[in-house]
């Protein structure tokens, strides 16, 4: 009886420390998003684009992936997935898959002092969601980071997109690229 107690009295201590680091450091990411936007609307120029602007196009492949019996599909790069008698089949090769992968090529033009650019990205989202997403947030920022060149007087402007709207894991302030500054 008092065993049982003790077993149960250490779970709870164990799924309130749980709680409390989910709660304390769950959110780290959106705060680090947070704060990149922060860091950028203090310290770079931006400009406000039009989403219905940008053209998304649509680009899938097939590719093999390892799966286990549940068809969740495995990490190929991980040694682990290969079959331990002593293990459960969870989360273990079964059999490869053929999958359609989608990509979304996004093409971005926006006018920023006079001049007109164009930046073409990928984005490993399906073309739907990213149009779903397009369609909800209507804008979006585009930072402009002025990086000077050493030796010289010109300098370069570096493009970074805001796309913290999409929700989806790793995209969030995307790189498009530098062009040569032309008031320089």
């Amino acid at each position: 009886m008092t065993s049982s107690i003790v077993f149960i009295s250490i779970g709870i201590i164990i799924l309130i420390i749980l709680f409390v680091l989910k709660t304390h450091y769950g959110n780290a990411n959106d705060r680090i998003k947070k704060e990149l936007q922060i860091h950028y609307a203090n310290n770079t120029n931006f400009i406000i684009i039009n989403l219905d602007d940008v053209i998304v196009e649509d680009f899938s492949h097939s590719e093999s992936v390892p799966v286990d019996v549940y068809d969740k599909e495995l990490n190929p790069n991980d040694d682990s997935i290969y079959y331990n008698p002593h293990q459960s089949f969870k989360d273990k090769l079964h059999k490869y898959k053929s999958v359609t992968k989608h990509t979304s090529l996004l093409i971005i033009p926006f006018e920023y002092e006079g001049s007109k650019y164009k930046f073409k990205i990928k984005l490993p989202v399906n073309t739907i969601t990213v149009r779903m997403g397009f369609y909800r947030q209507k804008t979006t920022k585009i930072y402009i980071n002025n990086l000077s060149i050493d030796n010289n007087d010109s300098s370069l402007n570096e493009f970074i997109i805001d796309f913290c709207f999409l929700d989806k894991n790793g995209i969030d302030f995307e790189r498009l690229g530098t062009k040569k500054n032309k008031h320089s």
